[in-house]
């Protein structure tokens, strides 16, 4: 998960250099990425995103596994959760 973070540097130049992209969406992701505040607001949104999701995408990973799972899909699913 940290990669993604580390590639968030070349999603502007990519966008700057890309004018063939799907014109709405890029011209919402410049609109971002020129005014700083609301870039940095996207980095922190993102970087929250991967750190809240990680617990979820292993034990989705894990549960995707063959053998009997029924044992231990509930402490898998329950850390994603908070229970445990």
């Amino acid at each position: 998960m940290k990669q993604v973070m580390e590639l968030y540097g070349d999603v502007e130049p990519f966008l700057r250099e890309n004018n063939d992209l799907s014109p709405a969406t890029r011209e919402h992701l410049m609109n971002i990425f020129d005014n700083p505040d609301e870039a940095t607001d996207l980095e922190l949104e993102l970087a929250a995103l991967i750190d809240a999701g990680a617990p979820f995408v292993s034990a989705t990973y894990y549960l995707e596994g063959e053998g009997p799972l029924v044992f231990s899909c509930y402490e898998r699913l329950s850390t994603v959760t908070g229970i445990l």
